[in-house]
Formats: C-alpha cells, structure tokens, sequence
C-alpha cells in the first residue's frame, strides 16, 4: 500500500474499522489500518494480500486488484468487507475481515463474455433513467440503492414510494415488450418507462456509449457507492470495454406511464392455468392516457 495521505481515503468515518480505498476509478486496492497485526491470509487469482507496518507502528492489511478481468467482483467484495465489519469489535476486526476474505477467495471467476448491442441498449437506457431521472428525484445514493432489477428483483428499480420498470426502444418502434409476467404484475403504485434511443454515427455531437454513461455516474460516486454500483454491474455482466465503443447513441426522450387499474398489461392471476410465462408488447399509442405529464 502507498502513501496514506496522498492515494488512499478513508471510505467511511462512522465506520468502526478504518477502511481506505485507493483513487482509482473504479477502485482497485482496499486496506484496512489496524492497531493489531492481521492475520497471515494467501493472496489468490485475481487479488494479491499483503501486511505491513506503517512508521505510527500501525498494521496495514491490503487487497490488490491483479486482474481487470474481475473489476466487478472486487467492487463486490470491497462492499462485503465494509458492511459485514460495519458493527464489529476494533479489538478483534482483523480476525473478522480474515473469514470474511476466506469467504470470497475462490469466488473469482474468469471475465464472462461482452454483452451484445441489444443488451448495451437495454442498459444504456436504465443507466440514463437512473442518472437523469431517479438521481434528480431522490439523490444519486438512493437511486444507486433502488436500482433492484441487476440483483434478480422482479422490477429494475424499488423506490422510497414506488417501483420503476424501464424498456428501452429505438426510435420508431411503436410498442415496447416486456418480458415477464412479473414486471407488471403489482398492485401498488409503480410507473413503466419507455427509453428512445437511436443509433448514432461517430460525429455527432450528440453521441454517447455506455461507456461515457458508465465513467459519468462514477465520477459521481463515492468510493462505497461505487461498490454498490459495481455490484449491480457486474451481476449485468458488465464491466468498462473498449470494445463497447463502437455502440453510439443517442437520447430521444425519456416517457412514464402510471401503471394503475386499466392499463393493459398480463398478470397471473388472470393468465390461463398452465401458463407459467409470457413475453408480450405494448402498444405505446394505446397508453397515452396513462402518460405522466
């Protein structure tokens, strides 16, 4: 671990162990500063483990990201480091981190395969809700917290006061599909949200790639919501590419429609028995009326 004071901040000042993440977007070292010596714990694929002493005769444990193939499951462990030794004992904090770390040391998988246009595009639409919209309505915190769908909840972002389900089309089409019986299927408030986008060439001063989306909400983040973030990235099967570049966008517009009695949508209860799944499309021109305006 370098300099304290120049590379690494301490990631939460309420937090009963001292945890430090270093400057690199999206981090790539954590330690944790302790008045007790760690235990000895073997570095594994993908993160490298070393202690030592620092001139205030205090102990350094640190975690070294080694492969950019797993940039999202280390922002996954930093964040089950921090919140499992949230409410921990300093007096015995290294010997908590030490089970916690043999928990995840042979979880490191091999980078999966990059996302396809399609699935770029279904991301690149929640991201901008989730920037444009959901940030602005309840702070950027909050809507890193709401955003659910990555984690396997049944819609892609769980508000304070109502639930969100985003689709995202291209420009032209007149209907937007939903892929669940699920989705829709609640009882209280909620609003389902179309997202336009169209293809766009590399000169346009309009032009964004998930990639720009991605590096503009992190440069928005603390170093613990960039976990969080990480989190839900990488349960996406996503991770910064180069190769996803080539995808431009951009934006049309940005519509909610309130889900509540009448709009058209499949529930279970009132699909055939026997039907276990659907996927369906709804007609954009015939839900005007439930528009948010």
């Amino acid at each position: 671990m370098s300099d304290q004071g120049t590379l690494y901040k301490e990631v939460d000042y309420t937090h009963p162990l001292s945890w430090r993440m270093n400057d690199a977007k999206p981090p790539t070292s954590l330690a944790l500063i302790s008045e007790t010596e760690p235990k000895s714990l073997r570095s594994t694929k993908g993160i490298k483990v070393s202690t030592g002493k620092r001139n205030d005769e205090k102990w350094v444990l640190s975690f070294d990201l080694t492969e950019e193939g797993h940039v999202g499951n280390f922002a996954a462990f930093c964040k089950d480091m921090i919140d499992s030794t949230r409410h921990a004992d300093p007096k015995i904090g290294t010997e908590l981190v030490a089970v916690q770390y043999l928990k995840w040391k042979d979880m490191f998988m091999t980078a999966r395969d990059p996302l396809d246009k399609a699935r770029i595009q279904g991301l690149i639409g929640e991201l901008l809700f989730l920037r444009d919209t959901i940030s602005l309505r309840y702070g950027l915190d909050t809507a890193i917290h709401s955003w659910t769908g990555p984690l396997g909840m049944k819609q892609d972002f769980q508000c304070p006061d109502m639930w969100y389900e985003v689709k995202t089309i291209s420009d032209g089409k007149k209907a937007a599909q939903v892929t669940s019986l699920d989705q829709l299927d609640r009882d209280d408030t909620g609003r389902f949200v179309v997202v336009k986008v169209r293809d766009s060439a590399g000169t346009s001063a309009a032009r964004f790639t998930v990639n720009m989306v991605y590096e503009d909400i992190m440069d928005r983040l603390s170093p613990l919501y960039q976990c969080y973030f990480h989190v839900a990235l990488e349960n996406i099967g996503f991770r910064c590419s180069e190769d996803y570049d080539r995808y431009g966008f951009e934006l049309v517009s940005i519509t909610e429609y309130e889900v509540r009695e009448g709009f058209p949508r499949l529930c279970r209860s009132k699909v055939e028995t026997g039907v276990s799944e659907a996927v369906y499309e709804i007609n954009l021109d015939v839900i005007c009326d439930f528009m948010v305006r």
